[in-house]
């Protein structure tokens, strides 16, 4: 009856922990005392046209992330309507 909504939370925490372990991997939380200073700064780079350069495997590692969490999502939602009360 409930599996639906564990499978639904198992997902959703592994993928919390993967996004935590990649920002953990690539520095993200390395340099924290600059976080507070940069609103006063002025060296923010305009907005522009700019085009999104897909780096090698990081756009199969997207599209592999989005088609797990729609197959997960599905997945949930087939065991939800198929569960009989």
């Amino acid at each position: 009856m409930y599996f639906s909504w564990i499978i639904l939370v198992a997902c959703t925490i592994w993928f919390a922990l993967l996004g935590f372990f990649w920002a953990l991997h690539n520095g993200q939380f390395t340099d924290q005392n600059r976080a507070r200073y940069l609103p006063f700064g002025e060296d923010f780079q305009e907005a522009g046209n700019e085009r999104i350069s897909w780096k090698g495997r990081e756009r199969f590692l997207y599209l592999g992330m989005a088609v797990l969490l729609l197959f997960f999502f599905g997945a949930a939602a087939f065991v939800s309507l198929r569960a009989v009360p």
